[in-house]
């Protein structure tokens, strides 16, 4: 696939902005726009319940999106999705374990799009958000 060029004409008070953005990012203005374009087409194929908490995360403060970069399955629930996962590759699920591991699989790819979105968020607002990759059961 080849790239394709456009040239944007912006306002200067909306350039700006990106501008800062990008600084934030440490990176060029053309390569945030890329990203921030791509970032809205993808949210654009979430579910709409999906879309909501994700646009709901900017409006909160920062200790709650902190909050919100830890979240996790409850430890039962991880119990039990490792459980079934486990059973699906040695034996085999029944009709009522594979709809349950499906509701665990949604539901724990649900948590992580509201953790790495929110995980971006406090990055842009100049956090270090390292020690949520140091160690994923960090409860600083």
């Amino acid at each position: 696939m080849s790239d394709q060029t456009i040239t944007l004409t912006l306002p200067d008070d909306l350039y700006q902005r990106f501008q800062q953005h990008a600084a934030l990012k440490q990176r060029g203005v053309a390569q945030d726009l890329l990203s921030l374009a791509t970032n809205a087409l993808v949210q654009d194929d979430l579910p709409v319940e999906s879309q909501q908490e994700v646009t709901a995360l900017g409006q909160l403060d920062t200790p709650a999106l902190w909050q919100m970069a830890r979240r996790q399955l409850t430890s039962d629930k991880a119990a039990t999705l490792e459980t079934l996962l486990f059973k699906q590759q040695r034996t085999g699920l029944t009709k009522s374990e594979k709809t349950r591991l499906e509701q665990l699989r949604h539901e724990h790819d649900a948590i992580l799009l509201v953790r790495a979105s929110a995980i971006g968020l406090l990055h842009d607002r100049g956090e270090d958000v390292r020690p949520l990759f140091a160690d994923p059961h960090s409860h600083l």
